[in-house]
């Protein structure tokens, strides 16, 4: 409708080629048939959110997340006890909503396992860290389905001490436990071989030519391909929501905490937290001095007039709390305040995924579990 969609600057759907894609893993299925590496469905199904939400993870739905899971259903199996062990390969104590229940639901395990490069907050709740190759010794394919070529990574570093890729203790893991793989992870080269077998070139043949492409981009495959709907249309009445239990056609809801509920007298202003800054990837690199020396706090954005209205000043520090976190239990948090006059006066942006790795075990003394 806005003839923005596959169009030079406009919402790339897919790069073409004549050239075949490395494997990946968002693409568990080619038409309706799965591709003969997926996991089969009853084991796709029983991941946590897999029944309460099959849209999303169903395997033989064309939008479903083939490789993930519910991250909260997730908690709820381990704070019951239906999984006992994780190993953890990111930061979900400050990556996920509702720290405490992350928290809890990590110290209730009877194994917990990080691999990370420092100490971060899921570190600190955990039984063990394990160290992993930095990007510098580690060998990758780099595709996308938006981009037009195929590139890779090449290590420049061995592994020091006992860092290992975290493919190559993926395997480990699995043969150890004997367990059935849907992947080569015998080790991580051959890892990448069986990635680009669809291509008809191994990794070191890649790091000796060093790309694939870059071919021309195709745009408007629409005109001949369609869209990735069922009726090949831009669809306003979706059949595939329907068939999955959902309203067909777009509707408006009000979430939960806005402005029209209840409890808009005591929290009279949206909350958002989903901007980036560039210093920062997620909770990645508050671990290092110069971005930390661009960012030493973490900052709320507000409107100048929204801060007269409450009688805040530029610098100062405020709590932030919102319904949910109070009615959960879960403490206020302190941010210093950045004015910005594109701001919406009604609407603040906190800054997500802080914490301070200089403070000491800084979790586990704020926080009574």
């Amino acid at each position: 409708m806005s003839k923005n969609a596959d169009v030079p600057g406009g919402n790339l759907l897919h790069a073409s080629s004549a050239t075949p894609r490395p494997i990946s893993f968002f693409s568990f299925q080619i038409g309706d048939e799965p591709v003969s590496w997926a996991p089969p469905k009853e084991v796709c199904m029983e991941r946590p959110g897999a029944k309460e939400y099959p849209l999303n993870y169903d395997p033989v739905s064309p939008v479903s997340w083939k490789v993930d899971e519910h991250p909260h259903m997730a908690l709820d199996y381990l704070l019951d006890g239906r999984i006992k062990a994780v190993v953890w390969f990111h930061d979900p104590v400050t990556g996920l909503q509702n720290l405490l229940k992350v928290t809890r639901a990590i110290k209730v395990l009877d194994l917990s396992v990080v691999m990370d490069f420092f100490i971060t907050p899921t570190v600190e709740v955990s039984d063990y860290i394990l160290p992993i190759a930095t990007w510098l010794k580690r060998e990758r394919i780099h595709d996308q389905h938006y981009l037009n070529f195929i590139g890779c990574s090449r290590r420049v570093l061995k592994p020091r001490g006992e860092a290992m890729d975290e493919r190559e203790v993926c395997g480990m893991l699995a043969r150890a436990l004997k367990l059935k793989t849907f992947v080569e992870l015998s080790s991580a080269e051959s890892y990448n071989n069986w990635r680009l077998e669809p291509v008809g070139i191994t990794f070191n043949r890649l790091e000796e030519k060093g790309l694939i492409g870059p071919w021309d981009l195709q745009y408007r495959n629409w005109e001949e391909d369609g869209f990735p709907t069922p009726s090949g249309k831009v669809e306003l009445y979706s059949d595939l929501l329907e068939k999955y239990g959902y309203d067909p056609l777009p509707f408006h809801a009000a979430p939960p905490d806005s402005l029209e509920s209840d409890s808009a007298g005591e929290f009279p202003l949206v909350f958002i937290s989903g901007g980036r800054n560039i210093e920062f990837l997620h909770s990645m690199q508050r671990n290092l001095r110069y971005p930390r020396r661009l960012f030493k706090d973490p900052l709320v954005t507000m409107h100048p007039e929204t801060a007269a209205k409450y009688k805040i000043e530029e610098g100062e520090w405020v709590w932030i709390s919102t319904p949910f976190s109070e009615s959960n239990g879960i403490l206020p948090v302190r941010q210093r305040v950045r004015f910005s006059r594109t701001m919406h006066p009604m609407i603040i942006h906190a800054m997500s995924h802080w914490f301070y790795p200089e403070q000491e075990a800084g979790l586990s003394k704020r926080h009574e579990l």
